[in-house]
């Protein structure tokens, strides 16, 4: 099937985009059908084009470096368009996104229609020769996991959602599960579009594993939106306050977890793509555990942002914040229930200093905002900022905070806050 597409300039948020309704498929189904596909199969591909983009091709990729040429795709305007049956990247394998003329492209939207979770172990990049800076979109409405060593190679930001749709700027949309009824055009991203679970299940991201590092280009977003969201010993962000390069920027990072249709609206513009989740009525659980963290650190501190129905940090997890010069970004906190800190897990903001002789060239710290229905701290977890003292070391008498730290604001409107066990919030 060929997709229409239509050229035009960047505009505003245009009127939401009808969902299409597509034939009900039920899990079960699209289970047999993908074992039927794989027994039968002679030949065990790693990334297959679909044949809906690029005059039909259905190319097979495989092998230890895989190159995703902008001739495998579609161009319209800045943005380049793939679709592919299957995207698995394996351990050891590179799969490398090609443009065409440096700097014409703003983003990659690559979409996965072949009904099958794509599993990502490897590397996945963009080319800094002809993708400097662009965004690189991966939409898999059946589920995506990032393991074993999986990287993300980008300079721009790095976006993965299990929705349905992508929909853009102008009325523009790019479907997942009815590419048929695509209309490609050449406006930035404006919404990702959920169906009703009955007819569509709402799947999960995963993101697995110590060696697993999920980066973006610095001072970019890395966002993962879908069904459940689940970070277990990897990290997402930065490499962390001790080995931060000087001159470089926290990346932001972006979590959106729903359960029910509906759209999570995008402002590539705003810090931390300015999800919004406020047209969806049920949310799902973002689970951040085993030592995972979400980090932000840098010269200038990004923003994390996390929108969904329940937060827990658990087992020595979580979210940081460190700036050094500029003003940091926030962590924004807003769930319809719970949030649960757990087994000294933690938020935390703070202000580093590189120059000991002068504190006070610091940025502020990260405000933390939290909004839920329920507050739990316990077994030492805490959520805390600190700021910068000079405490009479610098051969002169103790003056106090010379670069304060962030706020701490929490509003659980007629909920409970409950600490226990070394529980904590602290503000210094």
């Amino acid at each position: 099937m060929s997709e229409r597409r239509r050229d035009g300039n960047h505009g505003m948020m245009g009127a939401r985009m009808g969902i299409p309704s597509p034939s009900p498929r039920h899990s079960a189904a699209l289970t047999l059908l993908s074992v039927v596909a794989t027994l039968s199969a002679p030949v065990v591909a790693d990334v297959t084009l679909d044949g809906s983009l690029a005059g039909g091709r259905t190319d097979v990729l495989t092998g230890a470096s895989i190159s995703i040429d902008a001739d495998m795709g579609e161009t319209v305007g800045a943005n380049l368009f793939h679709s592919f049956g299957q995207f698995d990247v394996d351990t050891g394998q590179l799969a490398t996104f090609y443009g065409t003329d440096p700097g014409s492209i703003d983003r990659v939207i690559a979409r996965v229609t072949g009904g099958t979770r794509s599993r990502i172990a490897g590397t996945v990049a963009t080319d800094p020769g002809t993708l400097l800076g662009a965004d690189l979109y991966l939409l898999n409405p059946y589920g995506v996991t990032l393991e074993s060593g999986a990287q993300i190679d980008v300079t721009g930001s790095f976006v993965v959602s299990t929705a349905h749709t992508l929909e853009l700027q102008d009325g523009g949309v790019f479907s997942a599960v009815a590419p048929g009824q695509s209309t490609l055009t050449a406006a930035a991203p404006s919404a990702f579009g959920f169906y009703d679970p009955s007819q569509y299940a709402i799947e999960s991201i995963e993101v697995f594993d110590s060696s697993t590092h999920v980066d973006a280009g610095w001072g970019r977003t890395v966002a993962l939106v879908g069904g459940d969201v689940t970070i277990r010993q990897a990290q997402v962000g930065g490499p962390g306050v001790f080995v931060q390069p000087a001159g470089v920027d926290g990346v932001d990072v972006a979590i959106a977890s729903v359960a029910s249709a509906g759209r999570v609206t995008i402002d590539e513009a705003a810090s931390a793509l300015g999800l919004s989740t406020d047209s969806v009525d049920e949310l799902g659980t973002i689970a951040i555990a085993d030592t995972a963290s979400l980090d932000v650190t840098g010269e200038t501190a990004g923003t994390v942002l996390i929108r969904g129905g329940r937060l827990v940090l658990a087992d020595r997890s979580s979210i940081l914040s460190t700036t050094f010069q500029g003003d940091a970004g926030r962590i924004d906190v807003e769930v319809r229930d719970d949030v649960r800190l757990l087994d000294r897990s933690i938020i935390f903001s703070t202000v580093g200093v590189r120059d000991a002789q002068n504190p006070g060239i610091a940025g502020a710290g990260a405000d933390v905002r939290v909004r839920a229905s329920n507050f739990f701290a316990a077994n030492s977890s805490r959520i805390a900022t600190s700021s910068v003292w000079d405490d009479g070391n610098l051969d002169r008498p103790p003056i106090g905070p010379v670069k304060a730290g962030g706020d701490i604001d929490i509003d659980l409107g007629q909920g409970h806050l409950e600490l226990q066990s070394g529980g904590q919030i602290t503000r210094r």
